[in-house]
């Protein structure tokens, strides 16, 4: 081989690798939300993502390596889509867990502060909790949580609402 055939499928390797590191895209997470854990698009997400299986009373949860997304599923079906976007904090993560690196849903971006989200979104439901803030889009809540003294998104949970689940 030419080293310029090694040097370019050297490089196309490793952008494969550098890829698949950064997590799924928001697109291969949005096409989930609702879908049986059995269905085809979960159990490929799941193998193609090393995903960790565990339970805890009627819920699963499926985790990357890295914490930096999970699903929840409730009666085998996802209903929860959790991107974690900052840094975990020194005092609750490990030194292996990862902040989402992939597009975030929605156009977001990582450095919208709260008023960006309003600007963008709406205003966020009234009954939203105190460090963020929820967002309702017909069957779809966005939950997203702030750093208090940065202002800076920490992390976004996406529900599936109207499905036979505990939300």
């Amino acid at each position: 081989m030419k080293p310029l055939t090694i040097t370019l499928i050297l490089s196309l390797l490793l952008s494969t690798v550098t890829l698949s590191s950064e997590g799924p895209k928001w697109s291969e997470l949005q096409n989930i939300l609702g879908k049986d854990i059995s269905s085809s698009e979960v159990q490929s997400l799941v193998k193609s993502h090393k995903l960790s299986k565990s339970k805890k009373h009627v819920l699963a949860f499926f985790r990357s390596k890295d914490n930096s997304f999970s699903l929840t599923s409730s009666k085998n079906k996802i209903f929860k889509i959790f991107l974690r976007i900052s840094p975990w904090p020194e005092e609750i993560g490990k030194k292996h867990w990862r902040h989402f690196k992939g597009a975030l849903p929605f156009n977001i971006k990582r450095t919208s502060l709260k008023k960006d989200l309003i600007k963008m979104l709406g205003k966020p439901d009234p009954n939203g909790h105190r460090n963020g803030g929820v967002w309702m889009s017909g069957d779809i809540e966005i939950s997203i949580n702030f750093n208090p003294k940065q202002g800076q998104i920490d992390s976004i949970s996406i529900f599936k609402k109207n499905q036979d689940n505990t939300q």
